[in-house]
């Protein structure tokens, strides 16, 4: 996968469509890549409320 088709993934994550999010995660390697985004964001959220 490229760089510029991570940064288009993380793109429609950050967009949220649920019915383009599914298909995506079809593909073993984006679901990881959308796995680790979720992360990412959880942890923000997380220090966005603590601080």
């Amino acid at each position: 996968m490229t760089e510029d088709e991570r940064e288009q993934i993380a793109e429609l994550h950050f967009a949220g469509d649920p019915a383009v999010l599914a298909e995506l995660r079809r593909d073993p390697e984006i679901s990881r890549l959308l796995d680790s985004l979720d992360l990412v964001v959880r942890e923000l959220d997380l220090l966005r409320n603590t601080i």
